[in-house]
């Protein structure tokens, strides 16, 4: 699933998992039920409580879950400077600053 920087909500269970293949940047906030995310060759598991959120910090696949039931939770990339960072391309700031010198 590719994640924009809006909130897009979905739901999963123990026979709908979500997939997210890169992950970097993306937020996902617990709405109603217990997450569990599985991060391809991370040896530990993230467990997000609802009302709590988890950021992915690399691009490695992920695959989200629930341990019981079904979970309601809610994905968003971080937008902005974090992303410009991930295409390559410098924020303004730091552009303006590079040109100035």
């Amino acid at each position: 699933m590719k994640i924009p920087c809006t909130d897009i909500p979905f739901d999963v269970s123990s026979h709908r998992l979500l997939r997210i293949e890169d992950p970097e940047h993306v937020l996902l906030r617990a709405r109603r039920g217990t997450l569990w995310i599985t991060i391809d060759g991370e040896a530990r598991d993230i467990v997000v409580e609802p009302g709590e959120t988890f950021e992915f910090a690399s691009r490695a696949p992920a695959t989200v879950g629930t341990l019981q039931g079904v979970a309601q939770a809610t994905a968003r990339r971080r937008c902005g400077e974090a992303s410009a960072h991930r295409r390559g391309a410098w924020p303004d700031w730091l552009q303006r600053r590079a040109s100035a010198a």
